[in-house]
């Protein structure tokens, strides 16, 4: 999700200012729009047509392929199971506890006991030693407020309230997360009817259960779940000002209304945003599972819901495109 000051303002930038134009392409803009494939498609299609050209450079060419793929399926393989021993060594991390020696340290209290093994435990170590040499460069974890934007279309009941349950079920406490149920007009009556009943049965488990109702036919916009969450952060940035709430104090992140987070991921998300020296132009990206209800779905439909888990959720530099980042306000 982008920052909310990019939320705000991007339905106010002129068009030559915007990334994408929203006009008509010019000539040259549009061969390199269709440069990546062409170069695709020629590719596959060199497989069929080589051959009859010059049988050698086609068996040659046929191998190179086969090689590659091969190379690249191994290459996969591997970053897939490194991927899955890293989630599974940093679940087992109390990353509250690991928030509460970054606030003991901000304080100048001594370090509690922690071992020595395990999930970055030295690089931990190393930081809080940073923290109290340079305390003012960090975040307070205590100040910290999590906005959650779910956008929901015309999903069923039973969906939805398994993904807002979710949130009630994490290390972090419910009163330190604020809803913002982002909902589409286009669903009908029977969507808003949803989105009262979450907000009466769920609502007073959170700081704030916040309903936002995104309008159909707005000038100028396409449809869809990202024009939903740009509404629905716009609507946030409102709600943090009027509630004079420091906005760099609020990570925002974004979820599909069927997603069920890991029971660490705002703690862990909070870690490292707390200690990241630009956390303002951060993304932070963790993985889906797709396993909620692996057992539940047809198999030939598969799997169709996501656990967003905690444990790759590094930060990457994306100013114009964040998933959890700190709300903005316009100035």
């Amino acid at each position: 999700m982008r920052t909310i000051r990019e939320l705000t303002s991007a339905v106010q930038r002129p068009a030559d200012e915007l990334e994408l134009p929203t006009g008509p392409r010019t000539r040259a803009y549009r061969c390199f729009e269709a440069l990546p494939a062409i170069v695709s498609f020629s590719a596959i299609g060199l497989v069929f047509v080589l051959p009859f050209i010059d049988a050698t450079s086609g068996a040659i060419y046929v191998f190179i392929v086969v090689g590659l793929t091969l190379i690249r399926a191994m290459r996969g393989a591997v970053d897939v199971s490194r991927g899955f021993v890293r989630y599974r060594r940093s679940s087992r991390v109390d990353w509250g506890a690991r928030l509460l020696d970054v606030e003991r340290a901000l304080d100048g209290l001594p370090a509690r006991p922690y071992p020595w093994s395990g999930f970055q435990a030295k690089e931990h170590a190393a930081t809080i030693a940073r923290v109290r040499e340079s305390p003012g460069a960090v975040l307070r974890p205590s100040s910290l407020l999590h906005a959650v934007v779910v956008a929901a279309y015309n999903e069923p009941y039973d969906v939805v309230a398994d993904g807002i349950r979710s949130l009630l079920h994490t290390t972090t406490s419910p009163s330190k997360i604020v809803v913002f149920f982002a909902y589409e007009e286009r669903g009908g009556p029977q969507m808003a009817e949803t989105a009262r009943r979450l907000a009466a049965e769920y609502g007073d488990g959170f700081a704030a259960f916040v309903l936002v109702e995104h309008p159909a036919g707005i000038p100028g916009e396409i449809a869809g779940k990202g024009a939903n969450i740009t509404y629905a952060g716009q609507r946030l940035a409102q709600w943090v000002e009027a509630n004079g709430i420091f906005p760099e104090s609020v990570l925002v992140t974004s979820l599909d209304c069927d997603n069920t987070p890991h029971e660490a991921y705002f703690d862990y998300v909070a870690y490292e945003y707390v200690l990241a020296p630009d956390r303002a132009h951060l993304s932070f990206q963790p993985i889906s599972l797709y396993l909620t209800n692996i057992w539940e779905r047809p198999r030939r439909l598969g799997s169709s819901r996501a656990r967003t888990a905690s444990g790759i959720s590094r930060p990457r530099s994306a100013p114009s495109r964040c998933a959890t980042s700190p709300p903005t306000l316009s100035p």
